[in-house]
């Protein structure tokens, strides 16, 4: 039994009964946030209010602590309970007749882990709904506090009415969305083969990992083949020399990237055996390690990349929305991931793609005046707001030299063959047709078999004077910054966005195959074409 469990049960019983309401608040106060208990006497004014989890250094935030559900919380939140009830003075220093809380979930939850832990007051094993006269007082009790944390974090005049109040956390009400498909983990996976299943979770390992590190000069981490490169070197020499069980306790001893490697790995595992707070707890572990020995730079890079992760672990945590917690948590983890990437990455371009995804689709909306979060979006998360700003004025000019170049010719760009959808970095990587076509009319084509197939369209065309066989060439689009020698494809996915594909090494012929793959993944039959002409 746990010292604490054994004072508490030691402390004397009330004279009259008392009521206990306590609650759990996100506190978005950057750079440092945390989650507080928050513990009120419903008839008087006495009170507490703790950082969790209890022993949280007070130079750090205090994320490694954030539950989804109130199984997830109860643990910590009940050991606080019989921690501070035994210590705090403010509490009285008695044992409470009577506990509730606002979370039907938690109280439940709670009341178990009370009786789980040994606490022996039968009547707390039953945690009760807070009523609406113990949540405003315990929003009384709050309300100068919070305006002193403010204060204390800088935020004074105008600035202390950007972050309101914090209220309870609801836990009980939120329907997490269910974890993401892996590539092995298709309506077809059944007819890949063992090596294939073996490759393709790696190369997840491996683009997981590289979509969330910082960028570098020296190596294109968004390359399909770099990913596929060091999945093949992974395959074959990093995983069989480095098991899960080994890695795991270097990363309970504390050691970076051990904690990094071990939650990507269970990231990878299959769908039913992942645990977002598993994967939370190494993530954390990543950015906060005990490790001495490595360079500044390479813990850096290992800490920006765990936070660009918990960005997509926050934004994506519930199904069909984002609430104010994991909205202001994923703007911390990104705001965590940009300056950190700024020790490792080049100055004009540090922000890895999981953060550009959710600067794009979490944080933009928020920018606009009238919206539910605008202000904190504008004053608090101030790296956010300027990677977004630098990554859209590149982005505004890369498409207006693309756009001029498109503008002139057309048809130089992208495959003339109908449904092919190859594009071109360089207009000379297309083949034109060689017949008597006026030059600035000529088709562009990837590969020779794209030329027969569009012949029969093309012959009538294939004369001087006439105009251009295709006809949809106005509205080319594509991705607005592309490598040198790269070819391009787009994959829409069943949300309707689009993607593109780049790759310097692939053909024509694989890109589309690769397409294909990758549609097959969100509908129902078809044959998957095998991945090893790609990979291995």
């Amino acid at each position: 039994m746990l010292p604490s469990v054994i004072t508490f049960n030691a402390l004397p019983a009330p004279k009259s009964p008392t009521r206990w309401h306590f609650d759990l608040r996100y506190l978005p106060l950057e750079p440092k946030p945390y989650h507080i208990l928050l513990i009120s006497r419903v008839d008087e004014t006495s009170g507490h209010i703790e950082k969790l989890p209890i022993g949280c250094p007070a130079d750090r935030d205090g994320l490694e602590f954030f539950p989804d559900t109130p199984a997830d919380a109860a643990p910590t939140v009940a050991r606080a309970l019989v921690e501070l009830f035994s210590t705090k003075a403010t509490l009285g220093k008695e044992r409470p007749s009577r506990l509730m809380t606002p979370d039907t979930g938690l109280a439940a939850e709670v009341g178990k882990e009370l009786r789980r832990i040994g606490v022996s007051a039968r009547e707390l094993h039953n945690v009760a709904k807070s009523t609406p006269t113990a949540i405003s007082t315990s929003n009384r009790l709050f309300e100068p506090v919070w305006q002193q944390m403010l204060r204390e974090a800088k935020f004074h005049g105008v600035f202390a009415t950007v972050l309101s109040m914090p209220e309870y956390i609801n836990m009980s009400n939120i329907k997490l969305r269910a974890p993401e498909r892996l590539m092995t983990e298709g309506p077809d996976a059944g007819q890949l083969t063992r090596e294939q299943k073996e490759f393709l979770g790696i190369l997840e390992y491996i683009k997981k990992w590289f979509e969330a590190r910082p960028p570098s000069d020296k190596i294109d981490y968004c390359s399909v083949d770099i990913m596929a490169m060091n999945a093949r070197r992974a395959l074959a020499e990093y995983f069989p020399e480095n098991p899960a069980e080994e890695v795991k306790d270097d990363a309970d001893e504390g050691e970076a990237w051990a904690a990094l490697d071990y939650a990507l790995r269970l990231m990878t595992k299959p769908k039913n055996e992942r645990n977002r707070q598993m994967i939370h707890k190494y993530l954390m572990t990543a950015i906060h390690p005990s490790d001495e020995d490595s360079t500044e730079d390479f813990l850096a890079d290992i800490a920006s990349t765990a936070h660009a992760i918990l960005v997509h672990w926050c934004a994506r945590a519930a199904e069909n929305e984002i609430r104010s917690r994991y909205l202001f948590a994923a703007c911390h983890h990104a705001e965590q991931a940009l300056i950190l990437a700024k020790k490792v990455s080049p100055a004009d371009r540090y922000a890895s793609p999981l953060v550009l995804v959710f600067l794009r689709d979490g944080f933009a909306p928020h920018l606009v005046p009238g919206s539910e979060h605008a202000v904190p979006a504008l004053v608090v998360y101030k790296q956010c707001r300027i990677a977004y700003k630098m990554r859209n004025d590149q982005m505004r000019k890369e498409k207006r030299k693309m756009d001029a170049k498109r503008e002139k010719e057309p048809n130089r760009y992208r495959c003339a063959n109908a449904g092919c959808g190859i594009l071109a970095e360089a207009g000379k990587m297309l083949k034109q047709c060689a017949g008597k076509c006026d030059i600035d009319q000529k088709p562009h084509y990837c590969s020779k078999e794209c030329q027969r197939a569009d012949w029969k369209n093309h012959k009538e065309f294939c004369k001087p004077g006439m105009p251009r066989s295709s006809t949809d060439m106005d509205a080319i689009d594509g991705p607005d910054i592309v490598g040198a020698g790269d070819f391009t494809i787009p994959i829409t996915g069943a949300n309707g966005q689009t993607t593109y594909i780049s790759s310097s090494t692939m053909s024509p012929e694989e890109l589309r195959e690769f397409r294909d793959v990758a549609m097959l993944r969100d509908l129902p039959g078809g044959t998957l074409p095998s991945f090893e002409k790609y990979y291995v």
